[in-house]
């Protein structure tokens, strides 16, 4: 060979051996199959060797290759070492991906950016919203904020910290358990469809002897349903954190407290093999905020 194989033939080869699948492979370097295979032959061509067998349905690497990752890999560590370390830079700026729900990003995490900033100025965020639950490893993401429900397993995941769900209104609207009741009595109704239940979860444990509470008008998610309250279209099930700053700003009360939980509970989580001391201020950070505004 008159010159080095390509780095990225290179690395995929090391993810082929590390996975024993091209399929598995493709995911961890967010590449299509098909490209995975043709770095492969593209190799194999450079080498002037076999480098993957059929082997049943899958493939398993040959001696040669098995060989040649083996000799590889400490090269290739030491090079996300060196980037590693240029991440921890102190003087070099500090990018950290954090994935959330796109409600949690607009009703709890925008309205504190400026106080992010403030404490944290050298630390720029990249946000993934989304509803999926995305791999922190395989998607590359540094934090993420989950939900989990009453119906998670507590030993598959930690405590974290307690939602609380409880009536929000306008304060034109009610701002004692009186007026609330009496406007309960001939009042809007504003359900959740991304939470269907709140209404009778929140009845049967705070309020089991009254009538039952049906919605009469739907709103599409968190986001619209609160801001649907806030504007005095109606009484609404409000979730702590998503709920902290409108009740914080006046634009909405909690007539009747905000002493209910609702089960469920916010867990930050870090990638396993983050190093970047960035990652874990922020997620100190925010694990700070989110106790705040779910104790509010």
């Amino acid at each position: 060979m008159d010159s080095l194989p390509p780095y990225h033939g290179l690395r995929v080869l090391l993810e082929v051996a590390k996975t024993q699948s091209i399929r598995e492979a493709a995911r961890g370097l967010k590449r299509s199959e098909s490209s995975i295979s043709h770095q492969i032959r593209s190799l194999e061509r450079r080498l002037g060797e076999t480098l993957l067998e059929k082997h049943g349905r899958g493939i398993q690497l040959t001696p040669i290759a098995l060989s040649y990752a083996r000799l590889l890999a400490p090269s290739f560590n030491s090079i996300d070492e060196a980037a590693a370390r240029l991440n921890r830079t102190p003087n070099a700026s500090s990018g950290v991906s954090l994935t959330l729900s796109p409600s949690l990003a607009t009703l709890w995490l925008i309205p504190r950016l400026g106080e992010i900033e403030a404490l944290e100025p050298d630390i720029s965020l990249r946000l993934a919203t989304t509803m999926r639950i995305l791999n922190l490893e395989r998607d590359e993401i540094d934090i993420a904020i989950r939900y989990r429900s009453n119906s998670d397993s507590a030993e598959r995941h930690p405590a974290g910290f307690s939602e609380h769900a409880f009536p929000v209104c306008a304060p034109a609207v009610a701002q004692s358990p009186s007026e609330f009741w009496a406007y309960m009595k001939s009042g809007r109704v504003i359900g959740n469809e991304a939470h269907p239940d709140d209404w009778s979860r929140w009845q049967s444990k705070e309020h089991d002897g009254t009538a039952r509470i049906e919605p009469t008008t739907r709103m599409a998610d968190s986001t619209m349903t609160l801001e649907a309250a806030a504007q005095g279209h109606g009484v609404a099930i409000g979730r702590l954190p998503l709920v902290s700053r409108m009740l914080r700003d006046g634009r909405l009360v909690a007539p009747i407290g905000t002493n209910a939980t609702s089960g469920g509970r916010y867990v930050v989580a870090t990638r396993s093999s983050a190093t970047d001391v960035s990652v874990f201020r922020v997620a100190d950070l925010l694990e700070r905020f989110l106790k705040e505004d779910c104790e509010i």
